[in-house]
């Protein structure tokens, strides 16, 4: 799944909270953490794995290398910025997204672990994560 993808579905599995990635049991966060949410990240794994405060941290993740290895903490530092105008009513999610579809690869055709929704949600359940 394109990051953002990710981060306009993510953002309906949560309430907006600017100020964490995810909260605990999920029920809150930022666009990123939203997207991790989309792609299938248990928001306690997040929590069990997570040590540090940065972005850069962050993107350093096994679950965001394997599922956005060209991000960086950079990328996340501006979408971190933009969802803050989210949260203020100063923007959209939608502009989030077309921030990151500017830093995004194109892809050209689907990869070979990509392939298809129910096979990356039923790893994901099973407990890849």
């Amino acid at each position: 799944m394109k990051l953002s993808e990710a981060i306009i579905m993510g953002d309906t599995l949560k309430k907006c909270d600017a100020n964490q990635w995810i909260s605990a049991d999920g029920s809150c966060g930022c666009a990123f953490g939203g997207a991790l949410l989309a792609a299938g990240m248990r928001p306690l794994h997040y929590h069990e794995n997570y040590r540090g405060s940065s972005c850069n941290a962050v993107s350093e993740l096994p679950f965001v290398r394997e599922h956005w290895p060209w991000i960086t903490g950079e990328h996340l530092v501006k979408i971190s910025d933009l969802y803050r105008k989210v949260a203020r009513g100063e923007t959209t999610i939608e502009a989030v997204a077309a921030y990151v579809r500017t830093v995004e690869p194109q892809e050209t055709e689907p990869s070979q672990g990509d392939q298809g929704d129910e096979q990356a949600q039923e790893v994901a359940v099973n407990g890849h994560c």
